[in-house]
């Protein structure tokens, strides 16, 4: 049976701590990104061309991005942190067009 993306960033403290490392060096370069606020609606809200975008996503803690960075992370904060790392790479391949 094939390995998911999520059982290979759960089984790699390197790959998952890189991903991390990646979005925040990301979200530090831009200069006038969305609002990111916390998550938490089940249905995801309408869209209609040319509205404001805002960025949902559970929020990590830069205690949780520096133990998912150093390899301490374990856990919810891994957890978290998969699911961080999916929603940014959802979202700069749909922003860009693909990777």
């Amino acid at each position: 049976m094939a390995l998911t993306f999520d059982q290979f960033l759960a089984s790699s403290k390197t790959a998952l701590a890189h991903l991390v490392d990646v979005a925040v060096e990301f979200a530090k370069a831009q200069t006038a990104a969305p609002v990111i606020t916390e998550g938490g609606t089940v249905d995801p809200p309408m869209r209609h061309a040319g509205d404001p975008v805002v960025l949902t996503s559970k929020v990590l803690s830069q205690e949780e991005i520096d133990s998912v960075i150093s390899g301490y992370a374990e856990g919810i904060v891994k957890e978290k942190a998969i699911e961080y790392v999916k929603g940014f790479l959802t979202g700069v391949t749909v922003a860009g067009g693909g990777l």
